[in-house]
């Protein structure tokens, strides 16, 4: 029996590539950390739409923003899992393969992205995390995560560094105002990484 089968009873059809975009939508994110206000799947993926769009300067494929709609869709089945267990030796290769038997099992055909694309949507993917994170401090959650850190070892555009610092002001913004401590360090704008 396949993934989808289990889930949905039959893979392939319309209704289970329906039954995931709906579902995988209303994934919860962040579930193992503490928040104030929930952030679904789809509304994460909402935001990494719009950063691939600017990233590629108003002028993204219709593949890019396609994989930014869909990339964490399978989580409804393999579930969201946190990026240290992802990390472990085997565990982030294996739900890889499982996400994509997922994608492939609901008869859902995405179009391959450039290196390009595939670079904008994986930082795209990381602004918006952290971009949750600096509402999530607005709201005086201080829920900090790994990527900021990553991210200052991908970024290297002008586009990429402004995009990184407008959220880093939003984070700082909040918890220099309303917890009075120190936050995230502004990248340079000029300077090569």
């Amino acid at each position: 029996m396949t993934l989808m089968q289990e889930r949905h009873g039959s893979a392939g059809s319309t209704n289970a590539l329906l039954e995931l975009v709906i579902r995988g939508g209303l994934v919860k994110r962040f579930h193992t950390r503490d928040v104030i206000k929930e952030n679904t799947v789809a509304q994460h993926s909402f935001g990494v739409a719009w950063f691939c769009w600017m990233l590629m300067g108003g002028h993204p494929s219709a593949a890019l923003l396609m994989h930014a709609l869909a990339h964490d869709l399978p989580e409804w089945v393999v579930g969201d899992i946190p990026a240290p267990a992802k990390k472990l030796p085997g565990v982030g290769d294996r739900i890889e393969q499982l996400e994509e038997q997922v994608v492939a099992e609901a008869g859902l055909k995405l179009f391959p992205l450039t290196d390009e694309e595939q670079r904008a949507l994986k930082i795209a993917d990381r602004l918006e995390g952290l971009l949750y994170c600096a509402m999530e401090a607005r709201r005086g959650n201080l829920l900090r995560t790994e990527y900021y850190t990553y991210l200052c070892t991908l970024v290297t555009t002008p586009m990429e560094r402004r995009l990184l610092n407008d959220v880093v002001d939003i984070y700082n913004a909040a918890v220099s105002r309303d917890l009075n401590i120190l936050g995230y360090q502004r990248i340079s704008e000029v300077q090569d990484v």
